[in-house]
């Protein structure tokens, strides 16, 4: 009777780990049967790509390019897509997809920015000085709609359409981006053939010149500076530039965030876009400023509190193995 049960109990226990095992096996019979990989059946010749973008790249009156379909990693923030970005690296332009995580003047940027179907879209991106508009045909939406649209909007020149064949083997993101329209916004490229020097003083006495000392810092001088006058930055207006009184480019980045040398306090927005200072004489008629990005100073602290962290760390670790 003993015996009786124990094969029972034993066919029983085989029943509960053959149907699992014999579910795994189909599993993976069908996941081998996908395509999941793209490299298991072709090689994307990425070299293609350079030839597509050369025109974008040549042609010096594209400054600032928008990039559609947008779409962004965290939908509303982060970067755009990988063949976008691929897209970037070839023709060395800024792209305005992307914002930054948290930040919601960006989030109603790219919201603005987002939608061609909109006729305002095009007064928006005139608004933020994006001249060129790139439409990925066989990735966005409605793409044959939205060309017809600009191709007899006034306020847009169409440049022309680019398109490559597709690699061998099953199509990528990759390949449907490889057919491309592009437009340039009319009243903005007239802007830029238009546009001021970097720096410039409402004084035509003055003469200046700068120096960029990063990407974070310029020394600007200015000399034959005998009455107050405004100092313009075109740039983009943000708060976060700070002007100071003196030269200021060899110090740690550290020392901004004291209070020993206060900005100047007369920092405006300029024509709803440039940065303004007004900047008065000292007694002599040449004058060293330095602009800075004030939040390079808690990036250069979060740096340092990092590397500190992680010797601190690596030190604590090496102590405890040789005292093991």
């Amino acid at each position: 009777m003993a015996l009786v049960r124990k094969n029972i109990l034993n066919k029983n226990q085989n029943k509960k780990y053959t149907i699992p095992a014999i579910l795994a096996l189909t599993c993976v019979i069908i996941i081998n049967s996908l395509n999941i990989d793209q490299t298991w059946t072709r090689n994307t010749d990425f070299s293609k790509l350079t030839k597509l973008y050369e025109p974008v790249r040549v042609n010096n009156q594209i400054k600032v390019i928008a990039a559609y379909p947008i779409q962004l990693n965290f939908i509303k923030y982060g970067f755009t897509q990988p063949y976008q970005l691929i897209g970037q690296i070839i023709y060395n332009k800024p792209l305005a997809n992307g914002a930054s995580i948290g930040s919601k003047r960006a989030e109603i940027y790219q919201g603005l920015i987002q939608d061609l179907n909109n006729p305002k879209t095009i007064d928006y991106l005139t608004k933020y000085n994006i001249d060129t508009i790139l439409i990925y045909n066989k990735l966005l939406a409605n793409s044959n709609i939205i060309n017809n649209k600009l191709i007899k909007d006034d306020r847009v020149e169409y440049i022309g359409h680019f398109t490559q064949k597709y690699d061998k083997g099953n199509a990528s993101t990759s390949d449907y981006s490889r057919d491309i329209n592009i437009y340039q916004i009319k009243k903005v490229v007239q802007d830029n053939k238009n546009l001021s020097p970097l720096f410039l003083t409402t004084n035509k006495d003055v003469n200046i010149t700068y120096e960029k000392i990063d990407s974070y810092r310029y020394l600007i001088y200015l000399h034959n500076f005998k009455k107050p006058t405004n100092l313009v930055f075109n740039s983009p207006y943000t708060p976060k530039w700070q002007l100071f009184n003196e030269d200021l480019s060899k110090v740690n980045s550290l020392f901004f965030l004291s209070n020993k040398n206060s900005p100047n306090n007369t920092h405006k927005e300029l024509t709803q876009y440039a940065n303004a200072w007004t900047v008065y004489p000292s007694n002599n008629e040449c004058i060293n400023l330095t602009l800075y990005f004030s939040p390079y100073s808690v990036v250069y602290l979060g740096n340092i509190i990092s590397y500190t962290a992680l010797i601190i760390c690596l030190t604590y670790l090496i102590f405890i193995k040789y005292e093991k």
